[in-house]
Order: structure tokens, then sequence, then C-alpha cells
């Protein structure tokens, strides 16, 4: 038996982690990545590359939170030379009056502008019958959001931008709690299906029981310019990993962690399968999704047992991977999309689906003529052990691609291949991260749903930190987990 001593140790490969252990190793501090051996975030085949995604966040980021990431973390060496950079306009970020995605509803098409009187044309085109009740609707989710930005001086709404990051609690004082459901309640079924599929795009939270504080930060900043910039999040993580191993942080590839116990004292220590290595970090710091963790043995697994009753998966999304022939994109269809067939059922068996379109003329993406195409469909996380049944595997891409065509009518002469093969294999791992997910308990969204600190030595930064959120959410509760973990070294130190 080998042990083996860091300060602190991060479980799994996921954004949070990774942006924790690199400000910490910034910090002189001993950092250990462990990382699932065998767990592949991207897929690439035939020159088509794809990467899988969550949520539209993944896709389309604020050009101001990369910014203050390059800043933080030090990123500006390793930056790539302007005249490398893919010369394609998408690839340039997006310019005023363009659309972040479409909603692609049974009987509406609505381009999401980001400037209101564009936007306010698609709701008049598609909602005219309603049309002065949904701007009623706009202007009060605007009002509130204007109302948090001024209290207690916070110059912007979201905390990520306040020297406290981790002082969420504090920046607000309590509002009324008015949710979404009964603020729709006297619209029409289109447009409340729009709304939420609004919401549920951009984060990892299917409760439609959401504060309109938290859907007016959401909606609102959908037409403020939310989506600046298209960013390749695999490069981007790719430049973090680089730095972290530059500050002096260090990697390796497990199969899994079996134990994690916390001593009488709260030291930690963490084993591998069949007690070949133990680590005794000063702190451990979660970084897979939650309910992976249940199979975890020891103290560790007790606590955060307590956190799991908290948000629980809902559905699991499933990523199938075309190839297509770029003449066959429809005029007008937009490089995401989300897209329900029928209001008023389960979203599950193909009803809806989350598109991403690599951008036009990205050969990075796809060859030449051609763009890759990653359809996202939902599955009730109680029938995930059913998907490596061939029968139900193709039943579900049957329906999927039924929906598909549905938008895309000559799809089906224009295919290169299906692909499903990388969605099979890495389901079952425990660092796949796509989950839609619903809350166990009231909502208090400021403070998040799960803490990054679960105790003095133990922290968790996953999707379900802030998963309504999405990416912003991540790069958040990797700022806010260095942020306390510095604080009790520096409190220890005194």
């Amino acid at each position: 038996m080998k042990n083996d001593h860091c300060e602190i140790i991060i479980v799994g490969s996921g954004l949070a982690g990774l942006i924790a252990g690199t400000l910490l190793s910034k910090e002189k501090k001993s950092v250990l990545l462990l990382r699932e051996k065998g767990f592949q975030p991207i897929f690439a085949r035939d020159r088509y590359r794809f990467t899988p995604f969550s949520n539209f966040s993944e896709k389309c980021v604020r050009a101001s939170l990369v910014q203050k990431l390059i800043q933080r973390l030090d990123l500006h060496s390793l930056e790539k030379p302007q005249e490398e950079r893919p010369k394609t306009p998408e690839a340039q970020g997006k310019r005023s009056g363009e659309t972040s995605f479409q909603v692609l509803l049974p009987k509406a098409r609505i381009d999401l502008y980001d400037q209101h009187p564009l936007l306010h044309g698609e709701w008049k085109r598609e909602f005219r019958y309603e049309v002065d009740q949904v701007e009623r609707f706009y202007e009060e989710a605007a009002s509130l959001l204007n109302q948090l930005k001024a209290r207690d001086g916070a110059h912007r709404f979201f905390p990520l931008y306040d020297p406290c990051v981790f002082r969420i609690s504090r920046l607000f004082g309590p509002l009324r709690q008015k949710f979404v459901d009964a603020g729709l309640s006297s619209f029409s079924e289109e447009f409340r299906a729009f709304v939420r599929l609004q919401l549920n795009s951009w984060g990892n939270l299917c409760d439609h029981q959401l504060p309109l504080s938290l859907a007016a930060y959401l909606l609102m900043n959908e037409e403020s310019n939310r989506c600046g910039t298209v960013v390749d999040l695999t490069e981007l993580e790719g430049m973090i990993l680089r730095k972290f191993f530059e500050f002096g942080g260090s990697a390796e590839e497990i199969e899994t962690v079996e134990k994690v116990d916390l001593g009488r004292r709260k030291e930690v220590s963490v084993s591998l399968p069949g007690d070949q290595r133990i680590f005794k970090p000063r702190h451990i710091v979660f970084n897979s999704p939650l309910h992976t963790l249940e199979r975890l043995q020891g103290e560790g697994n007790k606590l955060l047992a307590k956190w799991r009753q908290r948000i629980r998966p809902q559905y699991v999304m499933l990523p199938i991977f075309i190839g297509i022939r770029g003449k066959v994109v429809p005029v007008g269809m937009k490089d995401l999309a989300v897209s329900l067939l029928e209001l008023g059922k389960s979203p599950e068996n193909g009803n809806l689906i989350f598109i991403a379109l690599s951008p036009k003329g990205d050969e990075n993406q796809a060859p030449e003529g051609k763009r890759s195409l990653i359809v996202e469909s939902l599955v009730s996380y109680e029938k995930v052990e059913e998907i490596q049944n061939q029968n139900i595997l193709v039943e579900h891409q049957n329906a999927v691609m039924k929906h598909l065509r549905q938008i895309i009518p000559f799809l089906k002469d224009n295919v290169e291949f299906i692909d499903f093969n990388w969605t099979k294999e890495q389901i079952q791992r425990w660092s796949y991260p796509h989950f839609s997910y619903r809350a166990q308990f009231p909502l208090h969204w400021r403070e998040g749903i799960v803490p990054t600190r679960m105790s003095k030595r133990v922290y968790f930064t996953g999707k379900e930190n802030f998963p309504y959120l999405g990416w912003e959410g991540e790069v958040l509760a990797g700022l806010m987990a260095a942020d306390q973990i510095m604080g009790e070294i520096k409190e220890k130190s005194v």
C-alpha cells in the first residue's frame, strides 16, 4: 500500500474543478487532478469533430466572461495569435442584430435577437393575439432585473462580477417569490412553451417553479448580448489545463475513487480500488455529477448523500452525431435551435431536441461543403440502463430522426453517417456530465442548490451548484471553491 500526500485533490475533469485547481496551483499549492481513464469529451470521425453539450450556454458564451477567465488564470500567453484564428463570421463573435438561437414550436418559429425591436417583431408575428400581454411580461421582468441590479450597490446582477464572488446571499435582500408558472397562467400554451424552452436551453434545470427574479436574469440577458462570442470550450479547457501544469499542478488517470474517509480530526483520506493507493490531502474537491458518487464508500458518501437529496437528474441528454452536406440546411435555420414537436407531451422519445450545427465554412469541425450536426434528446434518468438494449436504442434514434426530418425536409438524402456509439459507451462513465435536473426542495437560487463548500475540507464543483446558470454557473463554482479553500488555508496560517 502506498500513501501519497498533497494539499488538494480534485476528482473529475469538469471545467469548474479545473478552474479551481489552476487558481490554487497559481498560489503555489500542491494540486493533483484525478481524471477518469477512458472518458472522452469529444468525438471525431472522417474529419468531422463533435463536442456534446448540456445547454446552449456551452456553445455561445459571454465575451466578458471569457476575458475574466483569461485574466484570472493568466491565459494571455496561451492565446492564439489573431492571424491563426478561424476567419468565419461565426468565429469572430456575434454582431448586433444577430440571433443566439431559434425556438421551434409546432406553429411558431422565433429567432432570439439581441436587439429588442427585432425581438418584438418576432413576438408580433408569432404571438400576435397576445403581443401586448407578452410585452408587459417582459417589461415586468426588466423592471425586476433593474431592481436587483440597484440593490446594495451591486453594479451587475450576476455575482461573478463582484469582487466577493462567494457572498451571494448578502448581495440582495429578500424579494417577492413570484414564480414563472404563475406569471404565465393566462398566456397561450405556445408562449408558455416558448419561455420554458428558453429557460431550459440556457441551463440544466427543468423545474417549472422558477422564481421570476431568476427568469428575469436569464430572459433579459438573452436580449442583452448574452451570447457575445462563439467559443470552442474544448480548446479553452485545453488552455486552462496547460496553464494548470505550468503553475505546477499534476494529473493522473484513474478508473475510479473507491473510498473517502473523514478522520477524527477531519483529516481526509482518498482510496483507489483495492486500497493499492491512499491519498491524504488537506482538501478534496469533487468535480463529477453528484449522483455518480453514490457508489463511494466511507464517511465522504454520507456527507454527499445529504446534498444529493436536494437535486436529482430527471433526464439524461443523449447526443447523436450526424455528418451532413451543408446544402441541405434550410434557409433561415440557425446554428443553434431547440425544437418541440408536440405541446403538452413529455419531452422524451424525441419530442424535444436540441440542435447544434457547426458554423458554415468551419473546417475544424467538418470537411469543406459539409457540416457536423449534434442532436441532443432526452431520456428519463430511470431508463439509462435500457439505453444499452439495441432495440430500445434503435427505437429512440428513429424517433429523434423523425423529428429532425420535419425540420430539415431533405435530410435523408444528404446524410454522410449517423453515429450513436460514443453515447452508448460514454453514458456509463462517472464523468459523463450531460443531465437535466429537478430540484427536490424550494429553490433559493442566489445561494445555489448544492454548496461548493460542504465541510472544512470537502468541496463540490459540478453542474448541481448553479444548474440554472449553465456554463456561467460552472465558472462561478470554480472561482468560489478556489477562494474558499485559499481563505481556509490563510485562516489556519494566522
